[in-house]
């Protein structure tokens, strides 16, 4: 169940989490599966969000992280919804996006060989990054997708790849995670958006307690 509301005239949806489209055995849900809290040991795993593909046009989605620790990684992209189990830990393979690491633009070729269609980024907001939240802005049109850490969206922190091939299924927002007790949030936001700090689109903080 996605919720909706209107804020200064604008509205933006909270989407619900796949629990069945990410890797087993690996989070815990809360708030109607808006909430996600990683539970297993360090390695990598995925998770996708359970909202309607998108197909065409602009879309931009918002994602409330708390990566836990410096050593603490994270991938934010998007992919086609659908189950990744067959290749659980390495879905980056398939799925648009990057991680902090310079060298991390996704999808990675099987031959170990990175995104090459991609402009230069200082990663440095996104290797800061511990608790906060990153923008994830997809032109279909122009077969473009742009990622930043909210307030960075600009040069030379955006994150900007090319190349993003149509997929049968559309796309949703993806998110790889890599150590117990990382969270995740995530909200489909008015393009206008992207890269502004607008306050109280996240209910919880990460370190609400459930239970």
């Amino acid at each position: 169940l996605n919720l909706i509301f209107t804020f200064f005239h604008q509205t933006f949806e909270l989407l619900s989490f796949s629990a069945v489209l990410c890797s087993s055995n690996t989070y815990k849900f809360y708030n109607d599966l808006r909430f996600v809290l990683r539970t297993s040991p360090s390695t990598i795993r995925y998770i996708i969000s359970d909202c309607e593909p998108v197909k065409k046009g602009k879309h931009c989605w918002r994602a409330r992280v708390n990566v836990v620790t410096s050593s603490g990684w994270m991938m934010y992209g998007v992919s086609g919804k659908k189950s990744f189990e067959a290749i659980n830990s390495t879905t980056y393979t398939e799925a648009y996006g990057i991680a902090k690491y310079d060298e991390q633009w996704y999808p990675k070729n099987a031959g170990s060989r990175y995104w090459k269609e991609h402009e230069m980024c200082n990663k440095i907001k996104f290797k800061e990054l511990l608790n906060g939240e990153v923008d994830i802005l997809l032109d279909l049109d122009q077969q473009q997708l742009r990622i930043c850490v909210v307030g960075w969206a600009c040069e030379p922190y955006e994150a900007i790849i090319g190349g993003v091939s149509q997929n049968e299924q559309g796309f949703v927002p993806h998110f790889c995670t890599n150590e117990r007790n990382q969270t995740l949030q995530v909200a489909k936001i008015p393009i206008e958006w992207y890269g502004k700090q607008i306050e109280s689109i996240f209910p919880y903080e990460y370190n609400h307690t459930f239970e």
